[in-house]
């Protein structure tokens, strides 16, 4: 068996279901597809665990929740791959820094018990409460007085405002008729004086404003030159005469008064929006031809208002009151559950300790034991790079002596960690708090029990879980569908990688690691431009393996990788995996529906049947003895070339898979088993070990043997 002993993946009661929608409002079941159900298995480092199964049993969903890519309906996934607090530094920072905060939480929760009585007592003693008809009669007066009093000045800031605003539309109108004063003055003037053609082409030219007004009057002069006198052009010339005012109107946007009546218009704006504020007061006393005196007024009337709608609020409250009284009560005992959820949520980084007086300085340990966990990590990462560099040239005595200073440094702070350790357990039990009703020796334990010490992945947030990916990888079923067609090979690998920091966009560093990784994938440089359309079905599945492995992960899972190619090109992928495995120490999850390939290449193997884990065992001792109906059918199912008359008959099973969504009651698999007795269909088989490593869930194991 090639693994470390050490667990990777540990997966406890897995549950995932997808809830089906309901056909009719009518419809009170909630139905779901029980994709996988109560999978309980443990992945160990360095090997290849297969799952096998016929289609539809749940190994793909078992895959992408172990990955998180499915959140899980039920149960959990530990991953041993690094210790908790090298997960994410930040992440295990900020949890020991708030260590306080939950603890002063609880504290406040608890307490809110005995302040809600005194917050009580102070609000009936500021409220005016009412039982007597007559009283409330009164009452109720009084708010409606109030409201028309309210509704009488807010009438009179309307009328107010409106007399402000039309005040400002005079400004407007006082400076837009100033300006047309003065050009009609001076177009007046023009024409009283008889200018020449040529002075009166010079002015059009020059200022556009005149142009409707002295064109007329230009065609005019060159008619009069001529001794042209007709009706028709002194009709014309009067007209444009008396449409001058709109033709200076027309011109005002480009008169230097724009910008002042543009902020008259949006100080008209604010007024008819909302109050005019001291500053909006101060811009209009500096207007011209402003009239100050027309809404001063509203500033008396707003105070007017604001105090009047304070005391329609307070009458208000005092009624309304009675039920807010009542919500306090009820929050009393919510208060204590409060407590108790910080407490748990934080006995989950340091168990039974948040129950201790001194917390604060227990955080200020933990703290300090994991800074200097961390800076002994990075010299012991320091340490393997010169031990590295000393074997290949053991006469550097300098170097010899670095990699002694490094590690009597590293000593050290082993030595520190376990000081703060021991400084750190000598608070337990020293002054334990009374945060909750029940502090007891049995809750002191619950509360230890709690500490976790594996990275739950179910618990990770998705930027937590961001973290993980390098480590945790998928190499997908679909070679092609998997891959971005609008993305080069090269654009493929490189994404995830830029993505994580490992190298930086455009760098010759990044496009020399890609080479690497497509070489030890099987694939030459020169494909690294082309796109995924222009490459066999092999060769598709090898770009999936070298995105996937770009990132030096840890655990890999294989999702039917070679199920959709041919018998040649998988056994090219099989020994790639394999090598791969060999030179990276990679831990594999092989899912496959085709037990010839999962014994190739696994060490365990576990059985999937409608969701359940039915079978597990090394791969040698479940193909020479195995335990279920199901498995052993599958082994006499696998293609081979022996003619042999002795070898084992063929098992065929009969019927069809049933429904995931109404599965048989029992064993599953009782609809197609050749051993299935009534007992089958009442009671559930426990999934058990019957030997060393070896699990069956099955009531007829030992009768395995004898189906033909």
């Amino acid at each position: 068996m090639n693994n470390t002993g050490q667990p990777l993946i540990e997966v406890r009661k897995i549950k995932k279901f997808f809830p089906l929608k309901k056909t009719s409002v009518f419809d009170r079941r909630n139905l779901s597809v029980k994709a996988t159900e109560d999978v309980t298995l443990t992945i160990y480092k360095g090997e290849t665990f297969g799952l096998v199964g016929e289609s539809g049993c749940g190994k793909t969903t078992l895959g992408r929740v172990i990955l998180q890519l499915y959140p899980p309906t039920s149960g959990s996934v530990l991953y041993y791959g690094i210790p908790l607090r090298e997960l994410n530094p930040q992440y295990v920072i900020q949890e020991i820094k708030k260590l306080p905060k939950y603890q002063a939480k609880a504290i406040k929760s608890f307490n809110k018990t005995f302040k809600l009585d005194q917050k009580i007592e102070e609000l009936k003693a500021k409220m005016h409460i009412l039982h007597e008809g007559d009283d409330l009669n009164l009452v109720e007066a009084r708010r409606e007085s109030i409201k028309a009093e309210i509704a009488s000045i807010k009438e009179k800031i309307a009328e107010t405002k409106r007399n402000v605003v039309a005040n400002l539309n005079d400004i407007i109108e006082t400076i837009v008729d100033k300006e047309a004063e003065e050009v009609i003055e001076e177009a007046e003037l023009l024409i009283r004086d008889n200018v020449p053609v040529s002075e009166v082409e010079a002015l059009i030219a020059g200022d556009r404003r005149f142009a409707m007004i002295l064109k007329p009057y230009e065609r005019y002069l060159k008619l009069f030159e001529k001794g042209i006198t007709d009706e028709n052009s002194k009709e014309q010339f009067q007209r444009a005469l008396a449409n001058l005012n709109n033709h200076l109107n027309r011109a005002k946007e480009k008169a230097s008064n724009h910008l002042l009546n543009q902020r008259i218009l949006a100080i008209i704006k604010m007024v008819e929006t909302g109050d005019i504020d001291p500053i909006t007061y101060s811009i209009i006393k500096k207007l011209p031809y402003s009239e100050p005196g027309r809404y001063k007024p509203l500033f008396g009337l707003e105070k007017q208002l604001a105090k009047k709608e304070k005391e329609l609020s307070v009458l208000g409250r005092d009624l309304k009151n009675e039920k807010k009284l009542a919500k306090l009560q009820k929050k009393s005992t919510e208060f204590k559950k409060e407590s108790s959820r910080q407490l748990r949520e934080a006995s989950k980084t340091c168990g039974a300790l948040i129950l201790e007086k001194d917390i604060a300085k227990i955080s200020e340990l933990m703290l300090k034991r994991e800074m200097t966990h961390r800076e002994n990590c990075a010299l012991k990462q320091e340490l393997k790079a010169l031990e590295a560099r000393l074997k290949e040239d053991p006469t550097d005595a300098s170097l010899a002596g670095l990699i002694e200073e490094k590690n009597k440094r590293v000593n050290l702070l082993e030595t520190r960690i376990a000081d703060l350790t021991k400084e750190i357990e000598s608070y337990r039990g020293k002054e334990i708090l009374k945060i909750t009703e029940r502090i007891d020796e049995k809750y002191v334990e619950k509360l230890d029990g709690y500490l976790e010490t594996g990275i739950n992945l179910t618990r990770l947030t998705k930027e937590e879980m961001r973290g993980l990916r390098r480590r945790l990888q998928i190499i997908f079923q679909d070679p092609y569908s998997s891959l971005n067609p609008r993305l080069t090979v090269g654009q493929t690998i490189e994404e995830a990688i830029v993505e994580h920091g490992m190298f930086k966009k455009g760098t010759k560093e990044l496009e020399n690691y890609v080479i690497d990784i497509m070489g030890r994938c099987g694939l030459d440089h020169y494909m690294i431009h082309r796109y995924a359309h222009q490459f066999s079905g092999g060769q598709r599945q090898r770009i999936g393996i070298a995105r996937a492995l770009a990132l030096m992960p840890e655990f890999v899972v294989c999702d039917e990788s070679v199920s959709a190619l041919d018998v040649s090109i998988r056994s090219q992928i099989l020994n790639l995996l394999g090598d791969l495995k060999r030179e990276r120490n990679l831990t594999y999850l092989f899912i496959s529906h085709d037990l010839s390939v999962i014994k190739y290449i696994s060490d365990r193997i576990g059985v999937m049947y409608l969701g359940n884990l039915i079978e597990l065992a090394e791969s040698e001792e479940l193909y020479k003895n195995p335990l279920h109906p199901y498995t052993k059918a599958l082994i006499s199912a696998i293609p081979t070339t022996d003619n042999n008359p002795n070898k084992p008959k063929r098992i065929i099973l009969e019927g069809d898979i049933p429904s995931n969504i109404f599965p048989p009651s029992g064993c599953k698999f009782r609809t197609r088993c050749p051993l299935a007795t009534e007992h089958c269909a009442k009671v559930k088989p426990e999934y058990k070990e019957v030997s060393k490593g070896h699990f069956v869930a099955c009531h007829y194991y030992e009768k395995t043997k004898e189906l033909a």
